[in-house]
């Protein structure tokens, strides 16, 4: 686990330890960062990740910057 503040690093792994998945414990993370970090992470901010299952190639995401204001969820 690695985050910008300890607070929301604890939460990671404490879902780890109770057998949350690494994705859990991602979500116990941004949520903490939305609370102890407000200005840096929240709804709406930025959304960076790599993912990788076993014996398979990893992929990452960038999903930095503006949304489009017509953007429709269908589409997504």
């Amino acid at each position: 686990v690695a985050t910008s503040q300890p607070l929301a690093g604890q939460a990671a792994i404490g879902v780890l330890r109770v057998g949350g998945n690494a994705a859990d414990a991602a979500v116990a993370a941004v949520a903490m960062l939305g609370v102890v970090e407000p200005h840096m992470t929240g709804i709406g901010g930025d959304c960076f990740y790599l993912v990788a299952k076993p014996d398979e190639e990893g992929w990452g995401y960038n999903g930095s910057g503006r949304a489009a204001a017509a953007m429709q969820a269908d589409a997504l």
